[in-house]
């Protein structure tokens, strides 16, 4: 397990702890940080979410420009309807990657 998968575990326990509130947007931006982050200090970081985007993509029959959450945000009611869809693709795409 890399070092944002075990973040991410931590988050979706308690997220208004991480990023204020349960928020598709709020979660991305702090990935997003992390990743970059990593980078930043040199680690070659390889993320847990390598191939996300693609698989969301595929789930919604996309080939566009715009991100993961973005795309998992648009077809969603609520900003708690995003992150329930989030962590159940989160989960699937985890386990297809066993």
């Amino acid at each position: 397990m890399d070092n944002l998968h075990k973040a991410l575990t931590e988050i979706r326990k308690i997220p208004e702890l991480y990023i204020g509130k349960k928020s598709l947007e709020r979660l991305y931006a702090y990935i997003n940080g992390f990743i970059d982050c990593q980078q930043i200090l040199g680690y070659g970081y390889h993320s847990c979410l390598d191939g996300f985007q693609e698989f969301i993509e595929g789930k919604y029959d996309l080939g566009t420009d715009h991100d993961w959450a973005s795309i998992i945000s648009f077809f969603s009611t609520t900003d708690e309807a995003a992150m329930r869809t989030f962590w159940n693709y989160f989960d699937e795409f985890m386990n297809s990657k066993k």
